[in-house]
């Protein structure tokens, strides 16, 4: 087909590549207006049934799929003699073109050019991650290659072509999949695939399953750091031969440095018998995820060491191709488990150092006399740091609704206790882990249950229940099997954490008058309450949800998070708090952008937390050796662990995963039934999302530890990137004449406002305090409006900077400005103790003008063009949609009607005519995870 030419409402722009499954064209959709890739099956193939059938095949199994790292199907469908699939368009290069650049012939030559380790491991682990998600869903792709993986410029790796794909039979399949399945299964005998990258299994034509996709991912793996493929030969036939009956050359025949676990990797991937290889893409996805990590570590670690000189002896932490690995990998291939490194003594260890270095025999002599001399002390802090169970971990999901949102483990392992949020309602469940079953113990509700706690015996739960008319914290105690609930104590902030001998429990309060926060202790049925530990505003005992302090198992100190202004920016730690006097000790030097719950891990003096490294990062489970305070990551993913509990054997952590993803449309006509989808990734516009005066659209898009705001059209083309550091990009505002855009930015540190030129250009940070957040800009272009952290009070700055003026004291959420900059309307709280409401705020004076009830939400508001409604979220019944509230008081009113998914932000056009919205969905479920051993 020639540009211009129209199948439908799709009109061809170019041809992008030809392969043996049909024609592949860029195209537009004029009905959704976005690119898109338009694959044909050629008409002179569609009286070939095999072909025909291998088409619909792909189309089938890849439209089943919902995965970030897998490309997305929009469209199966035929106009006349033609067949077409419409399909995410994804602008970047193929592995086969980065390989090719990469280790071109001047990557001989030039020192540190090629793929990197590093890259080559982020490819790795998400196209690993994609082929878990396909074979979770019964699909083996059978054609893993190069070719057929696309890297996107942020970084994304689509994995694409399930044209081979064959759906695989899972444990539990119905009567009424059977007979589908039976239809789309590939027949053995017949070889299908790319040679270089097939299975034994694949070249031998025998039946193959999703372990065949596990040896082309370490084909490509292999590749990506050699530059060549472990099977060679002159014909296809031979090279057939090779993958039959020949090893692949070890990795450091063309790499020097190659740590060892690497190599066991690969080798674990191409191994012959199917039954001894990776037996799911899964495993080999933790396995790669742990030697990324440790590998990190170990850098890190030579880099804080590195000599002065480069004449200084340079002894490193660890043995990267030796017989014994930093990353801990087993030499075993008979397992797949992650181990622990072989045991070397200190004096073994000085032994090598002198063996590798000419200088290293003084430097021996000053480590051994400083051995000598703390002999005990090392022996402290190296037994602490492999004292707790989980250096090697196996994770296991408990639910499957997602839904759950707090989950805690009973001592004895046996029960875990988890809050179901559906909708507005929430509810309390317990699960017996040996048998799946699963009890409701609490009725549903609109009150919020979290904070979840077992006794130290085992018997009661506790969990903190706010009522939606009150935000005080109250506990209750419930038999784990279930019974009446019985009050304990009020206005707590936190889980309870109990004594070892469970007579005493301790939590948070705060004092929002005050601005204190306290560390209180009590008896187990809340009576005889003391003050431990107090701390004023802006440090502050951390409080919430999740977040909560532990009693240490020998009971006489109680560790708690705790957050406060550090070097211009608020950070979070854990210190230890002496039961006797008070005094506060700090259990780490390291630091979070954000802790959540902290417990002793059994069997140690260390501790187990939830934390977020950096602002907008993902929360992940950390160990905190004691004493000493060395931080290792337990898990390392682009997952969300949410709070954790442990075993009283220290064998178990319950923590709840959760996954969100979000994309931006567009509503052309401002209703839902006009709705189009702009982008097609699964981060973009959650943190924030404007319409600019041109019809442009300012989004967000999220990614591990970083976000960047982009510009696209309206119909998904000329997707630009405008802010490109490490940090956080977020909460964009378009002055109303679009010269600029004021956002929150990290690339200090701290969260602050920044205004920069409209095209990305001449950014300028405006703030200055310890964090701000929230911005607007007057109607005027002349003020941004924003939200001081440490107060929560609203505050105005002029647009070029300057001196910052409080509107108002008042607690303010969300906040947004009237069209004629009079008023400004946001989530509102009188007294620090009422629920939040509306609220219309004076915007020159600060006075409060009126209050109005709305829903909970905690999304952003807009007006309406004309100045007489607010526009907020409801996510009532577990759908979001957008509402308006009449200034007036007068009943509110849906404006949209979506019936799935939840709307993450959303933005007015001025004129009112149109609204772009960030919409997806939050996945959290129970996990189990155990010592891998």
């Amino acid at each position: 087909m020639t540009a211009g030419t129209t199948l439908g409402r799709y009109e061809i722009r170019s041809l992008i590549g030809v392969g043996g499954m049909g024609e592949v064209y860029l195209a537009h959709d004029t009905q959704l207006r976005r690119p898109v890739g338009l694959k044909l099956l050629p008409a002179n193939f569609t009286q070939d049934e095999d072909r025909l059938r291998r088409f619909e095949q792909e189309a089938y199994a890849a439209s089943a799929l919902n995965h970030p790292n897998i490309l997305t199907i929009y469209e199966i469908g035929q106009i006349e003699s033609t067949r077409f699939m419409a399909m995410e368009y994804v602008e970047g290069e193929t592995l086969r073109q980065h390989i090719s650049r990469s280790h071109s012939p001047a990557s001989e030559i030039l020192p540190g050019a090629g793929i990197k380790l590093h890259e080559a491991f982020d490819i790795a682990i998400q196209i690993a991650s994609a082929l878990a998600a396909s074979q979770t869903a019964g699909i083996a792709h059978r054609d893993i290659k190069p070719e057929n993986i696309m890297l996107r410029r942020d970084g994304y790796v689509k994995v694409l072509d399930f044209g081979l794909a064959k759906l695989t039979e899972r444990p539990e399949t119905t009567a009424t999949e059977a007979p589908t399945r039976a239809m789309v299964n590939t027949s053995p005998g017949s070889v299908m695939g790319t040679v270089n990258y097939m299975s034994p299994e694949q070249a031998g034509a025998h039946t193959v399953d999703s372990r065949s996709d596990i040896w082309s991912l370490g084909v490509v793996l292999y590749e990506m750091i050699t530059g060549r493929v472990p099977f060679e030969g002159p014909t296809p036939s031979h090279v057939i031969v090779s993958i039959l009956e020949k090893d692949q050359p070890p990795l450091s025949r063309y790499l020097s440095e190659v740590p060892e676990a690497l190599e066991w990797i690969v080798s674990k991937a191409l191994t012959k018998d199917r039954d001894d290889r990776y037996q799911t893409a899964r495993e080999m996805l933790t396995d790669l995820r742990r030697l990324k990590q440790r590998l990190d570590v170990g850098a890190e670690i030579e880099r804080s060491i590195a000599p002065d000189s480069p004449g200084s002896p340079h002894i490193t932490l660890s043995n990267a191709h030796g017989g014994s690995t930093m990353s801990g990998f087993p030499l075993d291939p008979r397992t797949t488990q992650l181990g622990t490194a072989p045991t070397v003594s200190s004096a073994e260890y000085i032994a090598k150092g002198i063996g590798r270095h000419k200088l290293g025999l003084g430097i021996a002599l000053v480590l051994l006399v400083a051995l000598a001399g703390g002999a005990f002390l090392w022996s402290k802090l190296r037994a602490n740091k492999t004292a707790h169970t989980f250096a090697k971990i196996r994770l296991t999901q408990l639910t499957n609704t997602g839904k759950a949102n707090v989950a805690t483990i009973s001592p004895d392992g046996k029960y875990v206790v988890h809050v179901v949020n559906d909708g507005t309602l929430t509810s309390l469940w317990v699960r017996q882990v040996a048998t799946s079953s699963n009890v409701r113990i609490v009725e549903p509700s609109e009150a919020r249950y979290v904070g979840l706690t077992f006794s130290p015996d085992g018997n009661y739960v506790y969990y903190v229940i706010y009522d939606k008319n009150s935000p005080l914290g109250v506990v209750y105690q419930i038999p784990v099997l279930g019974g009446t609930p019985r009050k304990i104590v009020e206005d707590v902030d936190t889980p309870i954490t109990f004594s070892p001998d469970g007579k005493r429990i301790a939590w948070i309060r705060q004092f929002p008058q005050s601005g204190e926060t306290a560390l209180l202790v009590a008896n187990s049925d809340g009576t005889g309450q003391q003050k431990i530990a107090a701390r004023q505003r802006p440090g502050r005992f951390l409080g919430g949800t999740r977040i909560g302090p532990a009693w240490s198992r020998e009971g006489e100190i109680i560790a708690c998070p705790v957050a406060g202004p550090e070097e211009g920016s608020d950070r979070s730690k854990v210190v230890l708090v002496d039961l006797r006097t008070g005094a506060e000790t700090e259990a780490s030097s390291h630091r979070w952008s954000g802790i959540q719950q902290v417990v002793w891990a059994p069997h140690s003096a260390g501790l187990i937390l939830t934390g977020q490294e950096q602002q907008g990062g993902t929360n992940q489970i950390w160990y905190v050796s004691q004493p000493g305070g060395e931080v290792e990551r337990i898990t390392s993913d682009l997952n969300n662990y949410n709070g954790v509990s442990v075993s009283s054997d220290g064998a178990t952590i319950a923590t709840v995963q959760s996954q969100a993803s979000s994309s931006v449309w567009f509503a052309p006509n401002n209703t839902a039934e006009s709705v189009v989808k702009v982008t097609s990734g699964t981060n973009e516009g959650g943190v924030g999302l404007a319409i600019m005066p041109d019809g442009r659209i300012l989004y967000t898009v999220f990614g591990p530890g970083t976000a960047d705001l982009f510009v696209v059209n309206a119909d998904g083309s000329n997707s630009r990137q405008l802010t490109s550091n490490a940090a956080l990009n977020v909460a964009p505002s378009v002055s109303p004449d679009g010269r600029y855009i004021v956002f929150v930015s990290t690339r200090t540190g701290a969260p602050h406002i920044w205004r920069m030129d409209s095209d990305g250009t001449n950014a300028k940070q405006i703030t200055n305090s310890i964090a701000e957040t929230n911005p607007g800009v007057s109607p005027d272009g002349k003020w941004v409006v924003f939200q001081n952290v440490s107060d929560s009070g609203l505050w105005k700055i002029p647009m070029d900077g300057g001196e910052p003026v409080q509107i108002t004291n008042k607690l303010i959420g969300q906040s947004t400005i009237s069209p004629d900059g009079k008023l400004i309307a946001c989530r509102y709280r009188e007294q620090d103790l009422s629920p939040f409401q509306l609220g219309l705020i004076d915007f020159a004076t600060g006075q409060t003008i009126k209050t109005i009830d709305l829903p909970p939400t905690d999304r952003n508001l807009d007006w309406a063009t004309d100045g007489r409604a607010i526009l907020y979220v409801d996510a009532r019944g577990g759908v979001s949609n957008v509402w308006s509230q009449p200034i007036d008081g007068s009943p509110a009113r849906q404006l949209t009607n979506f019936k799935s998914d939840l709307i993450f932000a959303f933005d007015l056009s001025r004129d009112g005519k149109q609204m772009v919205l960030s919409r997806g969905s939050i996945s959290s479920d129970v996990v189990l995870i155990a010592d891998a051993k």
